[in-house]
């Protein structure tokens, strides 16, 4: 478990890793803030929406968690939000010049080595056809998963991948190496594909196959 101070145990020096990959990624130099934010310079950040702005001003994470809405998803995920408890050390927002802000959660692993979980923009309006533990994911991040692999969590709405054109084919909504999980969109049933061995595994729900997947992660380092 971390004894890193939240949110002051990250400075830039320490995410300028994270910055300059971004940067690398799109061609030009990407602004970066960091928690605690003073109240005016969050208030004049209007391209991030007001519940980032309210959880960067924060000095706890609890207090930042709620902001953010973590706290309606811990039925849905109780070992990520257990896991961002314990383990996040800050939070900051990139802001791309050409692409919608992100939101990184910076947290130490097992042997106290930085991880970053990258959230995109909430969903207003999921579709009708997600299942409601999915949509509830939705409204906090379209989109979460870990920085530089792009595994573990959902990808945005717009990058969910129909592996069939018809309403009983699975859409797949998160991977983790060679699996993939996704939902049947007239069932909402929840699935998880195996392509090494062309295997497919009925689970109780995508959250819970993410909050297991996340969780395991953290217990693999």
């Amino acid at each position: 478990m971390t004894t890193m101070k939240y949110p002051t145990a990250i400075d830039e020096s320490i995410a300028r890793r994270f910055v300059k990959h971004r940067s690398k990624d799109l061609g030009y130099k990407v602004a970066l803030v960091l928690a605690p934010l003073d109240r005016k310079v969050a208030a004049g950040l209007t391209a991030l929406p007001v519940q980032w702005r309210t959880a960067l001003e924060k000095t706890t994470w609890p207090e930042a968690a709620t902001a953010l809405g973590w706290d309606r998803l811990r039925e849905h995920l109780p070992r990520v939000c257990e896991l961002l408890d314990e383990r996040v050390v800050g939070l900051g927002a990139l802001l791309p010049t050409d692409e919608p802000p992100t939101l990184l959660y910076f947290l130490t692993g097992e042997r106290s080595e930085l991880v970053a979980f990258e959230g995109f923009l909430p969903s207003k309006t999921p579709a009708k056809t997600t299942p409601p533990d999915l949509a509830a994911v939705q409204k906090v991040h379209d989109g979460w998963f870990e920085f530089y692999s792009g595994e573990l969590g959902p990808m945005p709405e717009e990058e969910w991948e129909p592996l069939g054109e018809g309403d009983d084919d699975l859409v797949s909504v998160a991977i983790k190496g060679s699996a993939s999980v996704g939902f049947i969109r007239n069932t909402q049933a929840a699935h998880i594909v195996w392509s090494e061995d062309d295997e497919v595994e009925p689970v109780a729900s995508v959250t819970a196959a993410l909050d297991d997947w996340i969780a395991s992660s953290f217990d693999e380092d």
